[in-house]
């Protein structure tokens, strides 16, 4: 590095940016270790290699001139800030940290409003969820939704769908809980003795929950008391629920309770999902899409067999 002179006129040569704020020489001269790091830093960032082998002095946080703290103390000011691909990382972090904490699986990823196939039966329900997952507002929307349907109707993938488009929008707080999965621990919790399960506790704080496929087997006084307990909290904490069910409203009603499901019905828009199995047009769908099980594709088929 020069000496104390020129400090200027070199600072400017290897940083044009610095000319639009033209620093007087001693401003460089008092300043000089500050521009030193800026320079080493803006040639980390010209070199990029990536965020793992970033060579700024903070990886991922270079130093950069602060714009409001020159224009507000009229001299050179400084501050660390992520760069793009910081960002990235945080951003790659959060979304899987999101389908972490909301327990979806491989498969729930895939389910989406994209990937949902619209027909004549569920066409209603899925615009429905639709409207409901771009108009949620995170702790202002108090209402949910219930989805019943027979076994296999796309219940489940509309219910995942909402949670994977609200992931997109980084709505924290998501979760999505198979009853039986929930029911289970709650029994070996109890069977050993222990307070309420975590699995409970989480379903009853979540910003938004799914409870998915509430049964006929789920009838027992016992199953009833649990349920009850967190339709109730989140009754009480006006936090939404989405309810998939293969039941219809009288028999969810029986499973439920009068009181629980007067409280359920009172905060749910009810959406039926009707027609044939669902995930098996879409098995079917895929079989066309591949050419198997076509004409042409079964013609093929015995004449090698043959």
């Amino acid at each position: 590095m020069a000496g104390e002179e020129g400090l200027k006129a070199l600072f400017e040569e290897r940083l044009p940016e610095l000319k639009q704020w033209d620093f007087p020489e001693e401003a460089y001269r008092a300043y000089r270790a500050d521009f030193e790091m800026l320079w080493h830093d803006a040639q980390a960032c010209r070199d990029c290699r990536g965020r793992t082998e970033c060579r700024a002095l903070t990886p991922g946080y270079p130093i950069r001139l602060h714009v409001k703290g020159i224009q507000l103390y009229g001299e050179p000011a400084f501050a660390v800030s992520p760069c793009a691909r910081e960002l990235e990382r945080r951003q790659q972090q959060l979304l899987q940290a999101a389908i972490r904490s909301a327990r979806l699986r491989r498969s729930d990823l895939g389910q989406t409003f994209a990937t949902f196939r619209v027909l004549a039966s569920n066409r209603a329900a899925f615009r429905a969820c639709l409207e409901y997952a771009t108009s949620y507002r995170p702790g202002e929307t108090d209402h949910g939704l219930i989805i019943l349907g027979p076994v296999g109707t796309g219940k489940s993938h509309l219910a995942s769908a909402i949670l994977n488009h609200l992931r997109q929008r980084q709505v924290a707080g998501l979760l999505k809980v198979d009853v039986s999965e929930l029911l289970n621990e709650m029994r070996n919790t109890v069977a050993e003795g222990q307070p309420a399960g975590s699995l409970l506790e989480a379903a009853k704080a979540a910003e938004l929950l799914v409870l998915d496929d509430l049964g006929q087997e789920y009838q027992t006084e016992w199953a009833r008391s649990v349920l009850g307990e967190l339709i109730n909290a989140r009754y009480l904490d006006r936090r939404p629920l989405i309810v998939t069910t293969n039941l219809d409203l009288e028999a969810l009603q029986r499973a439920l309770g009068e009181r629980v499901s007067s409280r359920l019905l009172g905060t749910s828009k009810v959406l039926v999902v009707e027609g044939a199995d669902y995930r098996i047009e879409q098995h079917r769908l895929l079989q066309r899409r591949r050419g198997v099980g076509t004409p042409a594709a079964n013609s093929a088929s015995r004449s090698t067999t043959e």
